[in-house]
């Protein structure tokens, strides 16, 4: 759930200074003493400290909003190969928190049909919390299909039902500590979950995949992390160019990377470049939403920007052919 502007304040103190009586951080503040009694009750309900003596719960509450669907994938080059597993955003995000022993929350549509049921069945398997999942009767679950690695043809859940799931749940999607959006989430729905004027707004992040230096529409880069995957290497320095003074300018996150020559990692402190090994290569235009969901994992649990670089690298790069 997320956190006032104030229970923030108390937090921080607390992490600070653990032993700090609530009188102290009254004067701190410029408060009561009643006052701060309130937050700190209210950071004990929200499960963020978990009773005397200030123990944090450094998990966060992680939710991903997208399509989870059936994806068929068609190899007609060097040789004609049918494939057929389990995929979206909301699927391959939820998996890699599972890998990482984190259980995420979905929010996500599907068919009250055979396929409904079992993308269903195989989160629970997963551990990951479906309770949030919008169920239609007169709809058929995604399924999507791809000729070489582009989308041909695709039927199921349409944008107007994820613009009513977002209605639906929308308590759920913003009162967690990190949103993970779909990027194939239609615009207008996508920008209404970024740019709300809210303090509960809980830190948001997307990736996106690249096959050209097309512009990046502006409400992708006001979430506070942006992974973007490049189809070609040469386009690494363009694009740190461009989003150098866009981090800076909206005090959010950026991850470039072409998958097998090296990556890119901003914030408004830092630029660091992280060349990568042969055996952490992985594909840009599939890995995306586990390189973000290791890189939230690190950020989550506030390690250096190195380290959970190592992280997300390492997410994206095992089990590749899972």
């Amino acid at each position: 759930m997320g956190l006032t502007v104030r229970e923030t304040e108390i937090l921080e103190l607390l992490k600070k200074e653990p032993l700090i009586s609530q009188v102290e951080l009254a004067d701190r503040l410029g408060i009561t003493r009643s006052s701060v009694a309130v937050h700190i009750s209210n950071l004990m309900k929200k499960g963020v400290i978990l009773g005397k003596g200030y123990v944090f719960n450094q998990e966060a509450s992680i939710v991903i909003f997208g399509e989870s669907c059936m994806r068929i994938e068609i190899t007609e080059k060097p040789e004609s190969r049918i494939d057929m597993h389990l995929g979206g955003f909301a699927v391959e995000a939820a998996k890699a928190f599972a890998e990482l022993s984190v259980q995420s929350k979905v929010v996500t549509v599907v068919g009250k049909d055979q396929l409904g049921e079992y993308i269903i069945d195989k989160m629970q398997e997963k551990k990951i919390d479906i309770s949030n999942i919008s169920r239609d009767q007169g709809l058929r679950s995604s399924r999507v299909v791809y000729i070489d690695g582009v989308i041909s043809y695709q039927e199921g859940v349409k944008p107007a039902d994820y613009d009513q799931a977002a209605d639906t749940w929308e308590w759920v999607l913003i009162n967690s500590d990190w949103l993970l959006i779909d990027p194939g989430i239609q615009g207008d729905v996508f920008e209404k979950l970024v740019s709300r004027n809210d303090e509960k707004m809980p830190l948001t992040g997307t990736c996106l995949y690249l096959d050209t230096t097309a512009e990046i529409p502006q409400f992708y880069t006001q979430t506070s992390l942006l992974v973007i995957g490049l189809k070609n290497s040469e386009n690494i320095d363009y694009f740190s160019r461009k989003m150098l003074d866009l981090v800076k300018t909206n005090n959010t996150r950026c991850i470039i990377t072409d998958g097998h020559t090296g990556l890119i990692y901003m914030d408004p402190e830092t630029a660091i470049e992280f060349p990568l090994m042969p055996n952490q290569s992985f594909s840009v235009s599939n890995r995306l939403p586990f390189l973000l969901a290791g890189m939230i994992y690190g950020l989550a649990r506030q390690y250096p920007a190195r380290q959970a670089v190592r992280i997300a690298v390492g997410t994206a790069s095992s089990n590749v052919g899972s």
